[in-house]
């Protein structure tokens, strides 16, 4: 429980970090610890998933089967599939439970741009030092590790008068354009010129792409909507051919929408993908993701009658929203939505897993007030990237749906690196 010498020193928290309180009011200063040996398992099982993950975009390239269990545009899947020619790089966070067995469960996949990261560095490393936490590696290291990444593809790609682009559509929010620009100043203080653009800013010739008449040599945040696809369909595959041609280095590229969507987890139950995986790759999926189903004709009737062991989730929500659990409805409205999910044909059934509960501390920014020993759920996720597990970080939520947008918080999480 947190003392009166933590509370009468609460309002130095985040006292000149304004974005912080705009995306969290809720923040634990009970953060979770993960031992060494813990920490090892998480990072294997993240490691191990995140290469299937890898596999799979890879054979959504070549295998026409594969692509058809995603359901896109035949114009988005003529740019997605040629996006991993060669050695890109996605970045992500794997949303996990710990079960009841201690084991990490991990319940879909998150690939945007990292503005958790750059948010959660500040709230991991200020949380750290108010409670003088010893012993533990000091969770900051998503960025750091991140920029070193970039700047070695900078180096390795490097022109002369050249830039690192980091794309976007357009300015959805003031969270976006302060991640996008913050970003930016942390590849500048590394030496990195990089600039933020819209797409409509770069443009194609001479066999290169080009910002503000600099050739660019880097490439973020490639990822598109099908949405965004369809809007400009030949400019973007006109910018990709260049990149692809000319072997520019893209992080996020395209495909990278094929990792975010829960069709993903479906997918690799169904018979076509099991057949594709080796003995191995199949016991990591069984022992690290819920048995995870696309609802048709012949097992609606299976997830109607086991309800509390299901969970709808939309193929492409976010923020929390839209995702149905059974084990909270009446029966006649659950098999109402199966029912509605059968026909739109965007949703997936997850099995259930119960999250953990812990008793903590949470700091409330807008009311700047503590509240001790509240129960909430937990989840732990960690972050991947270049084939190796960056981080780890966490959420909780006082109801069964654990995201920020529905009312939870951030979980700082410490573990120990040797």
């Amino acid at each position: 429980m947190i003392s009166n010498y933590y509370n009468n020193k609460m309002n130095i928290l985040f006292k000149n970090d304004d974005h912080v309180k705009k995306i969290y009011q809720f923040i634990s200063l009970s953060p979770f610890f993960i031992s060494y040996d813990q920490t090892l398992e998480i990072k294997n099982a993240t490691e191990s998933v995140g290469a299937i993950l890898k596999k799979t975009i890879f054979l959504f390239q070549k295998n026409i089967d594969v692509r058809n269990f995603f359901g896109f545009s035949e114009e988005y899947i003529n740019l997605a599939k040629n996006c991993y020619s060669k050695e890109n790089l996605f970045l992500s966070r794997f949303d996990g439970y710990i079960d009841s067995s201690n084991n990490i469960k991990f319940l879909e996949f998150n690939t945007d741009y990292p503005g958790s990261i750059i948010r959660l560095d500040t709230v991991h490393e200020t949380i750290y030092d108010f409670l003088n936490i010893t012993n533990y590696q000091k969770n900051n290291n998503f960025l750091l590790s991140f920029i070193k990444l970039a700047k070695k593809s900078y180096l390795n790609n490097k022109k002369k008068n050249d830039v690192f682009v980091i794309g976007y559509g357009s300015w959805h929010t003031d969270e976006k354009k302060y991640t996008l620009n913050f970003l930016k100043k942390c590849l500048q203080n590394e030496g990195i010129p990089a600039e933020v653009a819209q797409w409509k800013e770069i443009t194609a010739k001479d066999g290169f792409l080009y910002y503000d008449d600099r050739i660019i040599s880097v490439l973020f945040r490639a990822e598109l909507s099908e949405r965004i696809v369809s809007r400009d369909y030949d400019s973007y595959q006109k910018i990709l051919d260049v990149a692809l041609k000319n072997n520019i280095f893209i992080y996020n590229p395209t495909s990278t929408l094929i990792a975010g969507s829960k069709n993903i987890m479906a997918l690799w139950f169904t018979d076509l993908f099991q057949n594709l995986l080796t003995a191995k790759e199949k016991s990591i999926i069984n022992k690290f993701i819920p048995k995870t189903y696309f609802i048709n004709e012949d097992n609606q009737n299976y997830i109607i009658n086991n309800k509390n062991n299901f969970v709808l989730k939309p193929n492409f929500g976010h923020g929390g929203q839209g995702i149905v659990i059974g084990k909270n409805e009446h029966e006649n409205k659950w098999k109402d939505v199966v029912k509605i999910a059968l026909n739109k044909k965007d949703y997936i059934a997850q099995e259930y897993i119960k999250p953990m509960v812990n008793k903590i501390d949470i700091l409330d920014l807008q009311k700047n007030k503590i509240s001790s020993n509240i129960e909430v759920n937990i989840n732990v996720n960690p972050w991947y990237c270049s084939k190796k597990m960056i981080g780890i970080s966490g959420r909780f939520a006082k109801n069964d749906i654990i995201n920020i947008k529905q009312g939870g918080g951030s979980l700082p999480i410490y573990y120990k690196d040797k």
